[in-house]
């Protein structure tokens, strides 16, 4: 598990970073882990030196509270921090999640981007979701050893508008894995590394409880769970929604991806189980789905 999470990490770090200096000059990527991370820390760092020359002119700071028990963090964070330019600067914090909104304060992260990786054995604190959801903008991805339950209302609460929680089985044992942000494009991303990073023996993904929480082992899997998705949102909605407002949902909700959404509705038009709005026959963001 240790290391699925520091390659989608690495893989969100390589797709947030450049976004987030074309922003600002100065950016903040903070990870945090309970126990031993099993190379997470360097793995997630290494999606920077993927985009080393986005870095360039501008300030990154990356902190890594870890506890204190790691006596070869040090080293690895070095090792990967010696291929990066100078304007990354790594530091290591001793200590657990409660000490993230100390470290985001002391690397001057307010009002500029931030990331957040966070592995924890149980919810964080209220107050840690608060501090990583105040970055202009924030994003942050969330491991938590105690499941799914809570994650979505958690990081909803502290701030973030766009919110994703799947459920990650690993040998029957549930974890939460949410993301949480205010852009359709890290959200995106996220989604599309769920299916890109090469998966660890047994690993699976569970669809929320709402849509029968069976498990998903490839997007394209089990198409009909989305197509009954689609059909429950448009009867909701009173028979109709537009693309963008589907595409919303199924960013937000499960396992699926935006493309996997397109292909749904195609399908569900070649059937004649809906109807759209273009006589081009080209499906947009703003084209309108009705039910036939």
């Amino acid at each position: 598990m240790s290391e699925f999470l520091g390659r989608l990490a690495a893989r969100q770090l390589e797709a947030w970073a450049p976004t987030a200096l074309r922003r600002s000059r100065r950016a903040t990527f903070v990870q945090t882990y309970d126990g031993p991370d099993g190379g997470v820390a360097d793995m997630a760092l290494r999606g920077l030196t993927a985009v080393a020359h986005t870095v360039r002119g501008g300030q990154f700071s990356v902190v890594v509270v870890a506890p204190a028990g790691d006596p070869g963090l040090a080293a690895r964070l070095g090792a990967v921090e010696a291929e990066l330019p100078r304007e990354v600067a790594v530091h290591a914090l001793p200590g657990d999640a409660g000490l993230l909104p100390v470290a985001l304060k002391a690397a001057g992260a307010a009002g500029a981007p931030t990331f957040a990786f966070v592995v924890a054995a149980q919810e964080p604190p209220r107050a840690v979701l608060a501090a990583a959801a105040a970055g202009r903008p924030a994003d942050l991805l969330l491991c938590s050893a105690a499941g799914e339950p809570g994650l979505r209302g958690a990081l909803e609460s502290a701030g973030f508008t766009l919110v994703n929680v799947v459920e990650v089985l690993i040998g029957g044992h549930p974890y939460g894995l949410a993301f949480g942000t205010g852009s359709e494009r890290s959200l995106t991303a996220f989604k599309e590394a769920l299916w890109s990073v090469p998966h660890p023996e047994g690993l699976r993904y569970r669809e929320p409880a709402e849509r029968g929480g069976g498990p998903i082992d490839a997007p394209e899997g089990a198409p009909e769970v989305l197509r009954q998705e689609v059909l429950t949102q448009l009867g909701a909605a009173g028979g109709a929604l537009t693309v963008n407002d589907l595409r919303r949902h199924v960013l937000t909700h499960g396992g699926y991806r935006p493309v996997d959404l397109l292909a749904v509705v195609a399908d569900l038009h070649d059937a004649g189980v809906v109807t759209h709005d273009r006589d081009d026959g080209r499906i947009g963001g703003d084209t309108t789905i009705r039910i036939a």
